[in-house]
Formats: structure tokens, sequence, C-alpha cells
């Protein structure tokens, strides 16, 4: 995408539902995302009803974390 902070960017269909999409997106930190809100596209894109946010998360990569520390049986 090439905003600042934004580390993945993704869309996905539905495979039940070809009309279905989600756009994952990750964010190196929430100053990050509430910049990307603050974007005249990402406003546009909101207004005009093209996308809608269902929800938001805090996550963490498991498979990073077992990558740096090992699994930890």
């Amino acid at each position: 995408m090439g905003e600042r902070g934004c580390v993945v960017f993704d869309v996905l269909q539905d495979l039940d539902n070809g009309r279905r999409f989600t756009i994952w997106e990750c964010w190196q930190s929430p100053k990050d995302l509430a910049t990307h809100f603050e974007y005249p596209h990402t406003k546009a894109a909101l207004a005009r009803g093209m996308t809608r946010v269902m929800s938001q998360a805090k996550l963490t990569s498991v498979n990073s974390a077992i990558a740096r520390n090992g699994p930890q049986i």
C-alpha cells in the first residue's frame, strides 16, 4: 500500500459468496492506524460506503513468537 506503518495489506474473497471481500490490514501502532483513518482516500471510501469497519482487534503473531523464542511445550 505504501502508507507509513502498514505492514500487511491483503484483500480476501469469501469462497461461499464471491461478492464479499475482507480487507486485512496490520499496523505497527495504534497511531499509524488512527492516521490511516484521517487520509482523504480512507474518509472518501468510508463516506461512499465502499467499505466499512466490521471489527478491530489487537493481535500478535504466534508464529513470530515461536520463531523468536522456540516452542513453549
